[in-house]
């Protein structure tokens, strides 16, 4: 901070001192973006930071943006760019009208990188930001290609429970016993920062009864192999415990019906493409109209020639009871019971002292507790369904 003040005073001096709310917002302005700089180089990340220099975007205050966000930041990151200071190097990002536009990003200095090694900084030294928002809002979807902006509500009852229990989780994974051992994974390493535990959780459709799944920890960015090699709890092996064909399921508790007793995704005639069966249910469940052509990436998953007409003709066939509910756009309302199912396993494993990392309708539990935290997920699933649950 002295230093920005120093260059500031010996550029261009300050007619009057900063208010105090001001003065705040300065220093942790500058707090956020060298912590974060600091954070990047001791994890490893290759890649520079994205960084917004919007007026639009920072000009404009809402629950959902980190206090360091505002309008000062366009300023603070040229003044720590300089030569003078150089704590950070700054790459400019552009529009495009054609091509590809380019995003600004920022990486650490020579200046911090040599107060990095001074100081021995390491990764525990560091810590999260806890008083973010936890809860957010999407506006409805109208264009497919456009990702639905966020929508500042009012808080309710209902949005401050929800609130208390993210945080509530948030706390106890941050104390979590977790770790990642790159080492152990076949070919190239990547970085990981295992700190990374704060959940959010996204509501759809500008309505507290959609979507809601979590989103945020670390172990969602990788794959399944990368869990299974190198990822622990308590320093024990994972498991991952993920329910039975859960959305179907799903559907059949809003009917207020029993599932049939058997594979709701072997359709007839396509016991081969049980993938992509799965995938083009998933579509019709979300979709607001028939849809006429097959999902993105499920082409590859049927032969070459199964039509998309003759595939959905053929689940509307085999799921009579629902088919009424396909093409309605229910999905996030069906997706809206699953991260409820989530949010009581995870409260009631912490209770448990059993600490599990969701990843939207299944956990990674330790393989020490995969009885217990089974038993968890089948005892949840059926007060908030109405019926027995499945987990695999």
């Amino acid at each position: 901070m002295n230093m920005v003040e120093g260059y500031e005073d010996h550029r261009a001096p300050r007619t009057r001192k900063r208010k105090a709310c001001d003065q705040r917002t300065f220093e942790a302005t500058i707090e956020a973006v060298l912590c974060d700089l600091i954070n990047h180089e001791l994890v490893g990340f290759p890649k520079g930071i994205h960084v917004t220099r919007s007026k639009q975007v920072l000009g404009v205050g809402n629950r959902h943006k980190a206090p360091a966000l505002n309008s000062k930041l366009p300023d603070l990151l040229d003044k720590l760019a300089t030569p003078e200071l150089d704590y950070i190097r700054l790459t400019s990002g552009h529009r495009a009208t054609f091509g590809v536009a380019k995003r600004t990003t920022m990486k650490p200095g020579l200046r911090l990188l040599g107060r990095i090694s001074q100081s021995a900084i390491k990764p525990a030294d560091l810590g999260q930001y806890l008083h973010n928002d936890v809860i957010f809002l999407r506006e409805p979807k109208t264009d497919p290609m456009v990702k639905p902006k966020l929508v500042t509500y009012l808080d309710t009852q209902q949005t401050d429970l929800f609130r208390t229990q993210m945080r509530t989780i948030n706390s106890w994974l941050m104390e979590a016993e977790t770790g990642f051992e790159p080492g152990l994974l076949a070919g190239n390493p990547i970085a990981v920062d295992t700190r990374q535990r704060m959940l959010r959780r996204i509501f759809s459709r500008g309505k507290f009864t959609s979507g809601g799944r979590l989103w945020g920890g670390f172990w969602m960015q990788l794959t399944k192999r990368q869990r299974e090699e190198a990822l622990f709890i308590d320093q024990d092996e994972i498991v991952e415990l993920d329910y039975g064909q859960m959305a179907p399921r799903l559907f059949y508790a809003i009917k207020g019906l029993q599932p049939p007793d058997k594979d709701l995704y072997a359709i007839p005639g396509y016991e081969q493409h049980r993938e992509g069966i799965k995938k083009v249910m998933n579509s019709m469940f979300f979709a607001v109209k028939p849809i006429t052509k097959m999902p993105r990436g499920v082409r590859k998953k049927f032969a070459e020639q199964h039509r998309i007409t003759d595939v959905v003709a053929a689940i509307t066939d085999y799921h009579p009871d629902i088919a009424d509910l396909f093409h309605r756009g229910l999905g996030h309302e069906a997706q809206f019971t699953e991260s409820q199912i989530m949010i009581d396993i995870l409260l009631t494993l912490k209770d448990m002292d059993i600490v599990a990392l969701p990843i939207h309708d299944a956990i990674l539990v330790a393989a020490s507790n995969e009885d217990d935290a089974q038993d968890v997920m089948l005892n949840v699933f059926k007060p908030r369904t109405g019926m027995d649950g499945s987990v695999d």
